[in-house]
């Protein structure tokens, strides 16, 4: 099984489309952006995996690693 299949096959299973509250309280057309910070030193692993999560739920959505994996 490949990666895009699996985040499919997760996003299925946590209904990441279609949560109640979300859909309740923020509206279709917001836009909003986010930043992941580490307070401390450490290895990243899981960017790929990531980067192909933010693909799958919005083509539109840009993730830009700053680091590298590993």
């Amino acid at each position: 099984m490949n990666l895009k299949t699996i985040i499919k096959l997760a996003l299925k299973e946590d209904m990441a489309w279609d949560d109640v509250t979300t859909n309740a309280l923020v509206p279709v057309s917001v836009k909003t952006s986010a930043t992941f910070i580490a307070k401390e030193d450490g290895i990243i692993c899981g960017l790929e995996a990531a980067g192909e999560v933010f693909k799958t739920l919005d083509k539109k959505i840009v993730f830009k690693a700053l680091v590298k994996d590993g």
